[in-house]
């Protein structure tokens, strides 16, 4: 069961990757995809016990899942709801089972096979079709974007694969260090040479902030709880600020190469904040807000222009399109779950010699900041939000192992 467990494991990981979209059919991926949540549905029948404990201990985070099925009852779109909110459930169910049936290095050695057949899959679709692997239009020309049908989605894989990788480097022991150290470095300056082909600047000050802040919080972790909190904050706040300003000013930054016009992200995230002001509450519903079928996406659409010739597909912020479905409880739940996580995650780096405590850190700081300009949160067949999940709830695990110790003395 173990080999098989892990093999699957491997497999959901690359499905919600996106790597597979471009290159099979439809009914093939469909299939794939209901019969890989199928599996992991049993798989989390098999061990009730540990099953029922992790929803326990993360009985909040399983509030939130279940929301986008409950918004069903006020959506503009109910079936559209229930629907979405069906697969946001079967995808937190990967995140729950990885959690506990993995420590947080062998999820993380996971990501990294997982990473590895993702980006020679790239590597192969750039030979064979190197007209395909990149961009030919006027504005990404010559931006690789691989089997992707644009080159942010790549990039953020990019991001995530060489984060896996630095961080499996850091966390190499025993007798296969020499091997493991060979595979991690070779892992990271592949996906970065492919995250810098990509010309996505974005991905690459997200990925150096992160780095920043996972070196901060391995060097400060046995300061005081309170003074580590503070500095890494603070250095969250600042890469925040930094990173929307670089993804909205409306100059150019020469050493960076790049022309930083509004590119349009201020201008939808003002008119999607006017619409959630009319329903701030509980929200549009779950897959209603940006749904074709209702007239939302045209008005926001005339707002950026009176031809309404381009309709946003999201805001490009996960915390505003989280508002905009499920309103201000949505975001409040979700936010509680975000501070609470990275709370434990930084005392668990603080009190603790064991360094695979820093990717909880670092991955909950790269979520945040990808959705400063993207939008993961609660995204159904999404590597991000199984991560999330996965690293909240892993957090909890941590929390009540960290408890049981302390009461053991």
């Amino acid at each position: 069961m173990s080999n098989l467990e892990y093999i699957l494991s491997i497999t959901i990981v690359v499905y919600l990757s996106g790597t597979l979209r471009t290159l099979l059919p439809d009914s093939l991926l469909s299939l794939i995809q209901h019969g890989t949540y199928v599996l992991f549905f049993l798989l989390l029948l098999a061990r009730p016990k540990l099953s029922f404990a992790c929803l326990l201990s993360n009985k909040v985070l399983l509030i939130l899942v279940s929301l986008p099925i409950i918004s069903s009852f006020w959506s503009e779109m109910p079936l559209a709801s229930l629907k979405s909110g069906i697969i946001v459930v079967q995808t937190a169910s990967v995140g729950f089972f990885l959690s506990y049936r993995y420590t947080l290095k062998e999820q993380i050695k996971i990501f990294a096979i997982a990473a590895t057949i993702i980006g020679i899959i790239n590597i192969l679709y750039l030979v064979g079709y190197p007209d395909l692997a990149f961009h030919t239009d006027i504005e990404h020309s010559g931006a690789l974007r691989g089997v992707y049908s644009q080159k942010n989605e790549l990039a953020q894989v990019a991001v995530f694969s060489s984060l896996v990788f630095f961080v499996l480097n850091r966390n190499t022991s025993g007798k296969s260090r020499t091997i493991t150290n060979i595979f991690s470095l070779t892992g990271f300056f592949l996906w970065m040479l492919l995250l810098f082909i990509t010309d996505s600047k974005t991905g690459l000050l997200v990925f150096f902030f992160v780095l920043f802040i996972y070196t901060a919080a391995k060097v400060m972790r046995f300061r005081g709880y309170g003074f580590v909190l503070s500095v890494i904050l603070g250095m969250l706040t600042i890469t925040s600020l930094t990173l929307i300003l670089f993804s909205n000013a409306d100059e150019k930054i020469g050493f960076l190469g790049r022309d930083l016009t509004l590119t349009g992200r201020t201008n939808i995230w003002n008119a999607t904040i006017s619409m959630i002001s009319q329903r701030p509450l509980l929200g549009y519903g779950r897959d209603a807000f940006w749904n074709l079928n209702t007239s939302i996406p045209y008005q926001i659409g005339l707002s950026l222009d009176s031809r309404a010739t381009y309709m946003p597909p999201h805001s490009h912020n996960g915390f505003i399109d989280l508002t905009a479905e499920l309103g201000l409880i949505g975001l409040l739940i979700f936010l509680f779950i975000l501070i609470q996580s990275f709370f434990i995650a930084v005392q668990t780096v603080q009190s603790s010699n064991n360094t695979e405590y820093l990717w909880l850190v670092s991955y909950i700081t790269f979520f945040i900041l990808y959705n400063l300009t993207e939008s993961s949160i609660l995204k159904h067949n999404s590597l991000l939000w199984v991560t999330f999940v996965m690293v909240a709830c892993s957090c909890q695990f941590v929390k009540r192992k960290k408890y049981l110790e302390r009461c053991a003395k």
